[in-house]
């Protein structure tokens, strides 16, 4: 049952973490739970948006852009990585209208307290992740099923068909599979579709020292290396260079230096040119179908 909401459970313990963190935007949602202090936050680089911030158990929603974080919040720190086409039927209802940062509490009863318990101080990162996994079994019983059609439709994009396609295919109007993809999501198909082609482009420019830009484009689905140098400027406020030199190897977790706010852009990119390293890899368990 859990398998059908969740796609993994993730464990993280870095004591020393302090500064700002850019964390690019992806194609899922997570539950994200603070384990030293009962606060999260975030920041967008997008101009004129305001902080958020919550309990200590939190959920980000699927968003268009990255997000600056406090590392100081993620000392240790457990997450569960939402399906895409579950996001709506785990919140009990749809993921359309979701802020980045929300606290789980408004959407699940009594589910902040129930995992934060779980995933309490003297616990090794295993045993977190066996206890949030039964919590988890616990608190989705009565969870809608997840859209299938919307998974369907999912599937049928990472496979590079364009949203026209992936409508006919399915037998709907392209406005019908808006509605639902909205409601299940959170966001609609042309713009999940670019986290798609980022989450791509990411992909294969982590492989190389020195990333062909032109092909990762047209690779990645986008018509040329200027339509990707637009996409990445857009979703993360980085360059695809200046993102490939602070360090491919944690691709969506960059660190900042503490003056990049001070020097973000009115578009929210970044005007200066500061050295950034990546921070570690974090740890991650696949959530178990066996329940």
């Amino acid at each position: 049952m859990l398998a059908r909401f969740v796609d993994r459970l993730w464990y993280v313990s870095d004591p020393d973490s302090r500064g700002w963190e850019l964390k690019l935007p992806t194609t899922t949602a997570q539950v994200i739970i603070n384990l030293d202090a009962d606060r999260l936050s975030t920041r967008s680089v997008r101009a004129g948006a305001d902080p958020l911030s919550c309990g200590g158990v939190g959920l980000t929603a699927i968003c268009g852009s990255a997000e600056v974080l406090d590392r100081a919040e993620q000392r240790r720190t457990a997450g569960i990585v939402i399906r895409p086409e579950a996001v709506g039927a785990f919140t009990g209802g749809s993921a359309e209208g979701l802020d980045r940062l929300v606290d789980l509490d408004s959407l699940i009863t009594y589910g902040s307290e129930r995992l934060a318990t779980a995933a309490a101080a003297g616990r090794s990162g295993a045993e977190v992740l066996d206890l949030l996994e039964h919590e988890l079994v616990r608190s989705l019983t009565d969870r809608p099923e997840p859209d299938a059609g919307c998974r369907a439709a999912i599937t049928q994009l990472r496979s590079g068909r364009s949203v026209t396609e992936v409508a006919d295919c399915l037998g709907v109007g392209q406005s019908t599979l808006t509605r639902h993809f909205r409601r299940a999501v959170g966001l609609t198909p042309k713009r999940y579709q670019r986290l798609l082609r980022l989450e791509c482009a990411v992909g294969l420019a982590r492989r190389s020292q020195d990333p062909d830009w032109a092909t990762i484009a047209v690779r990645s689905g986008c018509y040329d290396q200027a339509h990707l140098d637009h996409e990445f400027g857009e979703l993360t406020g980085l360059s695809p260079t200046r993102w490939h030199r602070a360090g491919a190897d944690s691709p969506y977790h960059v660190r900042l230096s503490d003056d990049f706010l001070q020097d973000l852009g009115p578009s929210g990119r970044q005007d200066g040119d500061h050295e950034r390293r990546a921070i570690p890899q974090r740890d991650t368990v696949s959530a178990l179908s066996r329940r």
